[in-house]
């Protein structure tokens, strides 16, 4: 898939990157307008690409590692964050 829009879309990205690889080092007043303003563009750029339909599907083959959690595989203790909350209110 090639044109002008992708192309935009690609240069709009490559250039967000970059904003966001550099924003803690970025000593700019307005790297915060910077970075607005590239998210956007970026945004614009993926609204305006090419409707493209699914071709024949490929069959892919990505190997995932194994890994053995043992004792890790469930959780031991189910976190309740309102718990406290509970006990807090009963005791007015």
């Amino acid at each position: 898939m090639n044109g002008k829009e992708v192309d935009d879309f690609f240069h709009s990205a490559v250039r967000y990157c970059s904003v966001i690889e550099s924003f803690d080092y970025n000593q700019d007043e307005n790297k915060f307008k910077t970075l607005l303003v590239s998210l956007l563009d970026l945004y614009s750029k993926a609204l305006n690409l090419p409707d493209v339909e699914p071709g024949k599907s490929r069959k892919v083959n990505v190997s995932l590692p194994q890994i053995n959690f043992d004792k890790y595989e469930y959780y031991w203790e189910v976190f309740n964050p309102y718990k406290k909350m509970v006990n807090l209110y009963a005791a007015v």
